[in-house]
């Protein structure tokens, strides 16, 4: 953590390079990657619990995004994901011997998740719809946020709303203010 200027227990977006450098340091081993992030984690979490849970996200065409959708029908998840031509998003997490988590998040693909990466045959299906203060980064992300949560109201869907960590707040204040307003 000290040496690549992190403060411990909060999110931090990287670029390419230290990416790359974190994974060179995780290795080979493919049982040390699974599909995560805010959303999915929550979706997998509810889909083992035995309620039908889908995801919608953008991936890179690449081994990752090819090992991300299959982790999450793996665990049950129906995916709607996209394939982007850039590398996949990833959150290399360090964990401190006190138990803290410090994220290393790439956001790769993920990124250019836009309008016409949603479902609405997914959401029409749906109880609820799940959103995370993480995907507020990008004017796309924004733009698909605001399509999917017009189609939630249109359809009268209950919309679960995770602010995330104080670094996505901090980042993302004005939306997420606005969203809780509405």
């Amino acid at each position: 953590l000290v040496r690549l200027g992190r403060n411990k227990g909060i999110m931090h977006l990287v670029d390419e390079e230290t990416r790359d450098f974190l994974l060179k340091g995780l290795g080979k081993d493919p049982d040390s990657y699974t599909a995560g992030g805010d959303c999915p984690n929550v979706m997998v979490s509810t889909a083992l619990l035995g309620t039908p849970t889908a995801f919608s996200g953008k991936v890179g065409e690449d081994d990752f995004g090819r090992m991300y959708e299959e982790r999450l029908a793996e665990t049950g998840v129906v995916s709607n994901l996209s394939f982007g031509a850039g590398k996949t998003g990833s959150s290399l997490i360090l964990v401190s011997p006190d138990g803290e988590r410090t994220m290393n998040t790439y956001l790769g693909q993920c990124q250019h998740f836009g309008p016409d990466d949603v479902a609405r045959h997914l959401l029409m299906q749906a109880q609820a719809l799940f959103v995370t203060g993480y995907f507020w980064d990008t004017p796309m992300q924004k733009d698909a946020m605001n399509h999917v949560l017009a189609m939630a109201e249109e359809l009268d869907k209950t919309v679960i709303f995770d602010a995330a960590d104080p670094f996505a707040v901090n980042r993302s204040k004005e939306d997420i203010l606005w969203l809780l307003d509405k």
